[in-house]
């Protein structure tokens, strides 16, 4: 009765692949990009779930489908290369696993297939011990700007916008050159040279957002191009342009000054290069040339219907200041009052009921015909106003 005892005994420690498999695997991520030409590396976790036997890892067994067979190659004993033949009962493995090289020859596509761990009880153990999925994108990157002008006055930012082709199951960190004749950091808020398209996600956007300030530059421009990256092939586009546009009565200045733009004596608002009493910023509003006496410009006054009324000339282009017909009953005695304002971006509104203002006319330049609360003689008692004044102030 011993003799079969013992042959079982024997059968049971000789029987090839007769411990049960105990692996724990698992890929962090299990997705992976990169360019053609390039490898990607599958990192993860390896970890025999045993508590008393050891477990041998023996080999690695690729399956990829479809046009994954001919675009992917993986990286011969580069399992063995990186991971330990042997994991101890409990022990755990972290670090890379396999290696998958993308050939140049490749399109820009999604591949899919799985890796599966060969092993078990000895060196000679082939079990598919466990297998996951894999993923290796190839996408295509491009940039273009979506929003390709850039406003100092108003905040208005420029917009490039990266998108990526193919699946967007994984983050993708895109790397890209800025260029440009605007400084960054001066004339806008400097870009950290890459962006981060979030899984899920085709394209992000990346904001040129303008730093206003009181000098005229002149359009100036960002430049964003496609960096090459071991995770992804640079498509087309692959520049884009946004350009940074001056406050308007900076770029006014410069088309009247050139070079002296910057020269506060010369054409500061305050300025007055011509002599004719009205300065730059009033020539500005008005659309008169600051280098020639333009008097002729100046707001005229009417009587129209029992009110006095104020007409001057507005530059449409002037969208930065804002225009106040103010008056008063005296001038030695109280302050101006405003009755019409004219704020950036808004219409005329009253500030004293009655007071109302017409524009005429279109293009760069039309005319406004501002018209008093207060009429010249008073309708119930028919006693004309003693006095009463109007002006124009422009302010920015």
């Amino acid at each position: 009765m011993k003799t079969p005892t013992l042959v079982g005994i024997l059968i049971l420690l000789f029987a090839p692949n007769s411990l049960p498999a105990a692996l724990q695997f698992t890929l962090t991520p299990a997705v992976r990009s990169g360019a053609k030409g390039t490898e990607v590396i599958f990192s993860g976790t390896l970890q025999n779930t045993s508590t008393t036997d050891s477990l041998f890892l023996n080999g690695i067994q690729f399956n990829f489908t479809g046009t994954a067979a001919s675009a992917l190659t993986p990286e011969s004993n580069g399992f063995f290369a990186d991971v330990p033949g042997i994991l101890l009962p409990n022990e755990t493995y972290i670090g890379p696993i396999f290696t998958v090289a993308i050939n140049s020859a490749a399109l820009s596509d999604d591949y899919s297939g799985s890796a599966a761990i060969l092993g078990g009880a000895d060196i000679l153990a082939t079990d598919n011990l466990q297998s996951q999925n894999v993923q290796v994108s190839s996408p295509l990157v491009t940039i273009s700007a979506t929003t390709p002008d850039a406003y100092e006055f108003g905040g208005v930012a420029g917009v490039f916008t990266v998108g990526r082709t193919g699946s967007s199951n994984y983050d993708l960190l895109v790397q890209y050159a800025v260029t440009g004749s605007a400084m960054p950091g001066v004339r806008y808020t400097a870009l950290s040279g890459s962006v981060t398209l979030p899984s899920g996600t085709t394209t992000v956007a990346i904001n040129a957002t303008p730093i206003p300030n009181d000098t005229a530059d002149g359009d100036q421009t960002i430049s964003l191009t496609v960096s090459p990256f071991p995770s992804y092939n640079v498509g087309a586009p692959a520049n884009a342009t946004v350009t940074v546009h001056d406050k308007p009565i900076d770029a006014w200045r410069l088309q009247q000054f050139g070079t002296d733009a910057n020269v506060p004596a010369i054409a500061g608002d305050a300025a007055d290069l011509d002599g004719d009493g009205m300065t730059n910023l009033l020539e500005y509003g008005l659309l008169s040339d600051p280098k020639l006496v333009s008097v002729g410009d100046l707001p005229s006054v009417a009587i129209n219907s029992n009110h006095l009324q104020l007409i001057f000339r507005r530059n449409t282009s002037a969208t930065d200041i804002t225009y106040v017909v103010e008056a008063r009953s005296d001038l030695g005695v109280g302050a101006w009052a405003p009755i019409l304002t004219r704020a950036p971006g808004t219409n005329w509104t009253s500030n004293a009921a009655g007071a109302t203002a017409m524009e005429s006319g279109s293009g760069n330049v039309v005319s406004v015909t501002a018209t008093d609360s207060v009429p010249i003689v008073d309708p119930n008692t028919l006693q004309p106003t003693p006095r009463r004044f109007l002006r124009l102030r422009l302010q920015r």
